[in-house]
């Protein structure tokens, strides 16, 4: 009888639709990371979220800051004041029980806005367009706007506000200051000439233009990147 040999069968490794490890397991193709995903911006938050979250908190702590008490605010979806409409409405009491309302024509933070005033015991006397001007609007741009608009009204002890444009330290900047008892009459741009910002610096820079106007006892102002000194006389 003739011995044949055992025929061994060769499959190309083309062939293989599974590859498999020597444990058996299939190695699975790399994956991919996905890119984390950013949280949205503070002003793209749905408008009531935006307003009582974040406006409204804002507003009242730097209100306060300046040495007024807030007494009362909370949005309202109700009837405007004196020109009538339904709007939604910050309204704000504060020390000696006066009172604004900061009207939104629309659920949107960029809709048509409107700033009423009233004196103690009296109704609004006072109805004007409020951020007309501006292309973008801001959480920033909206607290600084309204503390702008109470110290021109000498309802806030601010002296001086530092306005910046963005969002960000080192955005452009503009200083306003104004007498006891008067509007701002001076309007400076601040920190212009800066590569860099930083904490002390921010800081040096303020206490040396109040300096220069001569409202802080201070005669000299020494300040660097990392140190402050403020020699009082």
């Amino acid at each position: 009888m003739e011995n044949k040999k055992p025929t061994i069968k060769i499959e190309s490794k083309n062939e293989l639709t599974n590859v498999e490890s020597t444990s058996g397991s299939k190695i699975e193709g790399t994956t991919i990371p996905k890119k984390p995903v950013k949280p949205p911006k503070v002003e793209d938050k749905p408008f009531e979220e935006f307003i009582i979250k974040h406006f409204i908190p804002g507003l009242k702590t730097s209100i306060e800051q300046t040495g007024i008490s807030v007494l009362n605010i909370k949005l309202i979806d109700g009837i405007r004041p004196v020109v009538g409409g339904k709007c939604w409405m910050v309204f704000c009491e504060i020390s000696e029980q006066r009172r604004f309302w900061l009207c939104f024509n629309k659920e949107v933070i960029t809709s048509d806005k409107t700033i009423l005033l009233a004196e103690s015991n009296s109704d609004p006397s006072i109805v004007e367009s409020f951020l007309i001007d501006e292309k973008k609007t801001t959480l920033p741009l909206l607290i600084s706007r309204v503390l702008q608009r109470l110290n021109g009204q000498k309802w806030i002890g601010a002296n001086w506000i530092v306005f910046f444009n963005k969002n960000l330290i080192t955005s452009d900047k503009t200083i306003l200051l104004a007498e006891s008892n008067s509007d701002p009459s001076i309007v400076e741009s601040f920190l212009i000439d800066e590569k860099k910002t930083t904490l002390p610096l921010l800081i040096s820079r303020v206490l040396q233009r109040l300096n220069g106007q001569k409202w802080i006892g201070a005669n000299w102002i020494v300040f660097s990147n990392k140190k402050l000194y403020l020699i009082i006389l």
